[in-house]
């Protein structure tokens, strides 16, 4: 009887819900929740934890379009290239309320890259560059990794300490691509908006 109870309260959500989408999305909405019980679950938890109403989830929802976005179009790979994911971008998700900005806009990020992982931080040298550093998890031999990272028409490499530690200390602003070697032979790749 519960569980009845529980299931109509979220197909009360899920009615609310698509009232505010429009009517050209809908369709293909309705049609992914009927297909797939896990995105009508994870649908129906984010409106329930909005209390019914999804104006003060705006920046929640967006960061989570974005993200999602990101993470569909790097899984594709580009000419059978095995391609990185970014799982996590701080700019993307919003600050709680009541928490304000911190004077230095640094920025924290995560990729995976098949079984490994890479922790990216940006630190602003000056308005136009960002300090990079980051540290490779999960990899079998840091050694003789390279890292390469492209942008406007610029070529950086650095390696990996034993800890998989790595740094550039100053890239410009841009979008950059960030590729893993080792030995020579292509690990990953990566894009990268600064």
């Amino acid at each position: 009887m519960v569980r009845n109870r529980g299931r109509k309260k979220k197909d009360r959500l899920l009615d609310s819900f698509l009232k505010r989408v429009d009517s050209n999305d809908r369709a293909e909405l309705l049609k992914q929740f009927k297909s797939d019980s896990e995105v009508r679950c994870i649908v129906t938890d984010l409106l329930e934890l909005g209390d019914y109403d999804l104006s003060g989830w705006e920046n929640v929802i967006s960061a989570a379009r974005e993200l999602a976005a990101g993470i569909i179009d790097s899984a594709i790979p580009e000419n059978g290239e095995a391609r990185g994911v970014i799982t996590y971008d701080s700019k993307l998700l919003p600050m709680p309320e009541g928490v304000r900005r911190a004077s230095v806009d640094s920025r924290r990020i995560k990729v995976q890259v098949g079984d490994g992982r890479i922790a990216i931080s940006l630190y602003p040298v000056t308005p136009k560059s960002y300090r990079l550093m980051g540290q490779l998890n999960d990899f079998e031999d840091y050694v003789e990794i390279l890292i390469i990272l492209r942008i406007s028409g610029k070529k950086l490499e650095t390696t990996c300490n034993e800890w998989g530690l790595f740094e550039f200390p100053r890239v410009p602003c841009g979008k950059c691509e960030i590729i893993l070697k080792q030995k020579r032979e292509f690990i990953s790749t990566f894009e990268l908006t600064l």
